[in-house]
């Protein structure tokens, strides 16, 4: 005959199936915690939102509202004499037969391309020279120095160079004429054959290791320094060469920052190159050297055809969320391939080992 007490539906004793009562409060706490609505738990975490309230303002206020404003400006005619007369989708369809904006895609295209490889390998170079050497006081010297740059305002080199480029008194004439080479001295931001390569060459190496490729530079550094130190002894110990690890070690560790370079390449396609363009040659000589955004600042901004900028804003916009969703989705069906392949390997493995 049994003498335990029968189910009555009542909380058991603690000690009973190894669990407490202050145990079961509490999972039964944290179960109504999870099934509040939404309102309460705002409510039971508002000194966490009224902390969050005045970023979350700003964010709204200079970073959503223009957008929004700006797609509501695309179908008006705003203009330095007339305000906001609605015109539907004219603007756009004005905009489809703009041969500058669409060409200046051409220039963005390059200037990407351009980004990617020269403006990804030099910062790796360096970074793989950087993490190589023995000694760590002279590593962080190294480091500084060569990070020191990016402080410097991009309209800094901007105007240092567009001296340099100078056809007269440029140092890059002067020195040409000086060692005996006269014959090589061009009109290098004049000529529209030059212009652009001039403009994305600016800034010599230095430029893409610590001025406008301080980024990708900080970014590989960290990864290759998170390289676990194992691993590299172990193919050390396997006679892997130095290219040799580069190649198959160190880039496919490096995945998710050249992913992540990769994704921001993408969000400032459209703004190649601007400030450099701004400040130098403004988007000429006949539109060699234009972009879509320095194009917008011209034909939108600088022309009070306030309606027609907003309408390429949105153009702008939309091409660059879609291209960086594309990336996402792309790299998203990959992981997935991945783990569904993984994933069936472990399963071979484990049908094997039966």
């Amino acid at each position: 005959m049994s003498l335990s007490p029968p189910d009555s539906g009542m909380l058991p004793a603690p000690g009973m199936r190894g669990e407490s009562t202050a145990g079961l409060l509490a999972s039964g706490a944290a179960s109504g915690r999870c099934h509040a609505s939404f309102p309460i738990r705002v409510v039971r975490a508002w000194p966490l939102y009224l902390a969050l309230a005045p970023t979350l303002i700003l964010i709204a206020v200079f970073a959503y509202w223009p957008t929004v404003n700006g797609f509501i400006q695309s179908v008006f005619n705003s203009t330095n004499t007339q305000t906001n007369v609605f015109v539907g989708l004219d603007n756009y369809s004005q905009l489809l037969g703009d041969s500058v904006f669409w060409g200046s895609f051409v220039n963005a295209i390059k200037y990407f391309v351009f980004g990617i490889t020269i403006g990804w390998l030099l910062p790796f170079v360096t970074a793989e020279l950087l993490i190589s050497l023995s000694n760590v006081r002279l590593q962080y010297i190294l480091r500084t120095a060569l990070i020191l740059p990016m402080a410097f305002p991009a309209a800094v080199f901007g105007f240092v160079w567009s001296f340099l480029y100078d056809p007269n008194v440029g140092g890059i004439n002067t020195f040409l004429n000086g060692v005996g080479l006269s014959g090589l001295s061009h009109n290098w931001l004049g000529d529209p054959a030059t212009a652009l390569g001039s403009l994305m060459v600016i800034g010599g190496p230095i430029m893409f290791i610590s001025g406008g490729g301080g980024l990708p530079f900080l970014l590989l550094l960290a990864g290759l320094q998170g390289i676990e130190q194992e691993v590299l002894e172990a193919a050390s110990i396997d006679g892997c060469g130095r290219l040799r690890r580069i190649v198959s070690i160190d880039i496919p560790l490096l995945g998710s920052q050249f992913g992540l370079l990769f994704m921001l390449a993408l969000v400032g396609f459209t703004q190649a190159g601007a400030i450099t363009l701004l400040l130098t040659t403004n988007g000429g000589p006949a539109y060699s050297t234009m972009t879509p955004l320095v194009w917008l600042i011209q034909s939108g901004i600088n022309a009070g055809n306030f309606g027609y900028g907003a309408a390429m804003g949105v153009v702008l916009f939309v091409g660059s969320v879609a291209l960086s969703m594309t990336f996402l989705g792309i790299r998203r069906l990959r992981a997935r391939a991945l783990g569904i392949s993984e994933r069936r390997g472990i399963r071979r493995w484990r049908g094997h080992n039966r």
